[in-house]
């Protein structure tokens, strides 16, 4: 996610671009803008991060756990 200042002085000159954070998004000819949003007030952003393998945690289902309280 990229950043220039405005000089809303002169209006002619934009700032040099900075790096705000590293989004990991998927950029590809024909993706849309689709993938962030920002708040309102322009200070958070709400970014879909890609899923990976290593990425999923395991859960564990307990079956009849009635059966395990006490009586």
């Amino acid at each position: 996610m990229m950043a220039v200042d405005i000089d809303l002085e002169s209006k002619t000159e934009p700032g040099k671009p900075k790096e705000l954070f590293d989004t990991e998004l998927i950029v590809e000819s024909g993706m849309g803008t689709d993938q962030y949003a920002v708040t309102p007030d322009g200070r958070r952003f709400l970014i879909l991060k890609p899923v990976t393998e290593s990425a999923s945690i395991p859960i564990t289902v307990v079956l009849n756990w009635t059966s395990l309280l006490e009586k």
